[in-house]
């Protein structure tokens, strides 16, 4: 598979069962190596930590308990992610989907 995505641009995966679309997915958030060739995201090694910065992924059937709030979900991430983002960073991601 040869995939290009500019940033900004929206894309959709589309085929049968078993046809590789969650682990083409997988592949570029470094859940899953590639078994043949090379996956890359903005020219980092997929799965590095400069890949993670650029790419988000939410798993199918991930949970956050009821009682987290929006901001202390993201908070989570910034930390797990290293992010020095802060409440800034926070406020502004959460104001994209309120």
């Amino acid at each position: 598979v040869d995939l290009s995505v500019e940033e900004g641009e929206l894309v959709g995966l589309l085929g049968p069962n078993g046809a590789g679309k969650s682990t083409l997915v997988k592949i570029a958030v470094g859940l899953v190596r590639a078994t043949r060739g090379r996956a890359e995201v903005t020219g980092a090694t997929a799965g590095s930590r400069a890949a993670r910065r650029e790419i988000g992924y939410l798993a199918e059937l991930f949970r956050f308990p009821g009682w987290y709030t929006a901001d202390e979900v993201l908070g989570l991430h910034q930390r797990l992610a290293h992010s020095d983002g802060g409440a800034a960073e926070r406020g502004r991601l959460l104001e994209l989907v309120a």
